[in-house]
């Protein structure tokens, strides 16, 4: 079991011999431990108990984080659909669905979960464009690996732009602002992803 932490997310991912790949528009999921070693190409489903429903395709990870394909993408790459799935139209809106509810369900620390304020699509999808303005730079900084668009810890029910470091250094800290475009900007340490 897993919780998705991001969307939209933009990761270098490592091949080991100083290889590396980029991927965009990816799922970012906690813990770490959700993905070991071999598990790449595992089908990631959700409502497991209720309703299966494939969400995306494992395939790299680190020791705090996961990270899958998004389903939709697979099938579109290789022209096919899932047998016994929802069409194709609904799969996108249920996509877009378990994106927004990103923003709308917290994780139960405690023995009752937390549900902050529900977050605009339109939001998000502006924390997104922020994103995308300034990827390549924050891209560039060395020891970052990747971003995405997250929760936010300041204010419930926000959207954020979550930066992945290899190591959160004080320096790589100086480097990164805290908000950009007034959206806050947040560091998680995911140490190297490596491919799976």
């Amino acid at each position: 079991m897993g919780t998705i932490s991001a969307v939209n997310v933009t990761v270098d991912i490592s091949y080991g011999s100083g290889k590396t790949a980029r991927f965009t528009n990816q799922i970012l999921i906690t813990p770490g431990s959700f993905l070991g070693a071999g598990d790449s190409g595992s089908l990631m489903v959700e409502d497991v108990d209720t309703a299966p429903q494939a969400v995306g395709l494992l395939f790299a990870g680190s020791s705090s984080v996961a990270i899958a394909n998004p389903i939709g993408a697979v099938l579109d790459a290789f022209g096919v659909t899932m047998v016994g799935s929802v069409p194709q139209a609904r799969l996108v809106d249920k996509i877009r669905s378990w994106a927004k509810n990103l923003f709308q369900i917290s994780e139960s620390h405690a023995a009752s979960a937390q549900l902050p304020t529900h977050v605009n699509p339109a939001a998000v999808d502006a924390v997104r464009r922020v994103k995308e303005r300034h990827e390549a730079r924050l891209l560039a900084i060395p020891g970052v690996v990747g971003l995405g668009v997250g929760r936010s810890e300041r204010v419930i029910g926000q959207a954020a732009i979550e930066i992945y470091v290899k190591q959160a250094t004080s320096s790589l800290r100086q480097a990164i602002p805290d908000s950009l475009e007034g959206v806050e900007v947040k560091i998680v340490e995911t140490g190297e992803i490596q491919a799976y």
